[in-house]
């Protein structure tokens, strides 16, 4: 219980600053969907370039 209120309380500007904002959003979708391209493509160029066989992954 103590590590929690320690991390909330040096959390506590960053949550003050998103209450007080209204620009900001609470979810990251935006920002998730953005950069899922560079993941999915980054993921098939090291499958290629390894030539890692389907059930070496698992």
């Amino acid at each position: 219980m103590g590590q929690a209120v320690h991390y909330m309380s040096k959390q506590r500007r960053f949550l003050e600053r998103y209450l007080l904002d209204g620009r900001l959003e609470i979810s990251n979708n935006r920002a998730e969907q953005t950069i899922k391209p560079f993941v999915i493509d980054s993921k098939n160029f090291f499958l290629q370039i390894h030539r890692v066989e389907p059930r070496q992954v698992l």
